[in-house]
């Protein structure tokens, strides 16, 4: 019983599981897709869940959606106004994995993993992914809108839109 062994060892019996918590009211915006892409593959690297909680019940984000999904997260809305908020947030990502588990979970929401086109904001079937900056287009284009990246007429190593589909 030596109190100094006792809290020493303290950290490895506490050790710590990260998540994160995306709160949000608002819909998808695609300035924000590359850093998010970015958080959810190093999320998803690092073992660590990506909760979302939509405030508004008519708004949905397939951003959130999806970077719930890829990481073993929940993704859930709030019925309205405010409501359900606290217990939303002590119910579905207020416990651990074990417990969460355990628990009746929403039922998971339609997922639609079509690529929206990032000038259009429309799915497409097929379409062209910008090699430096990962964003999606339904048309070839001659010049990245996201990051302004040129594409010759020629394929160029490490610096060509490939055509990406379902």
């Amino acid at each position: 019983g030596d109190g100094a062994a006792a809290a020493g060892s303290a950290p490895a019996r506490l050790a710590a599981h990260g998540r994160i918590l995306c709160l949000t009211g608002l819909p998808d915006d695609g300035d924000h897709y590359v850093a998010l892409t970015n958080a959810v593959f190093s999320a998803q690297k690092a073992g660590v869940p990506v909760d979302a909680l939509m405030l508004d019940p008519q708004t949905s984000s397939s951003y959130l959606k999806a970077a719930a999904k890829m990481t073993g997260g929940v993704y859930a809305q709030t019925p309205g106004a405010g409501a359900g908020l606290l217990q939303a947030m002590l119910s579905l990502v207020g416990a651990d994995g074990p417990t969460r588990a355990q628990l009746a979970q929403p039922p998971p929401p339609a997922y639609d993993f079509r690529p929206v086109d990032f000038v259009t904001k429309e799915r497409v079937e097929i379409g062209y992914v910008c090699s430096v900056c990962l964003s999606i287009f339904g048309t070839h284009v001659a010049k990245c809108p996201t990051c302004a990246t040129e594409y010759g007429s020629k394929v160029e190593s490490g610096n060509t839109a490939a055509a990406v589909g379902r």
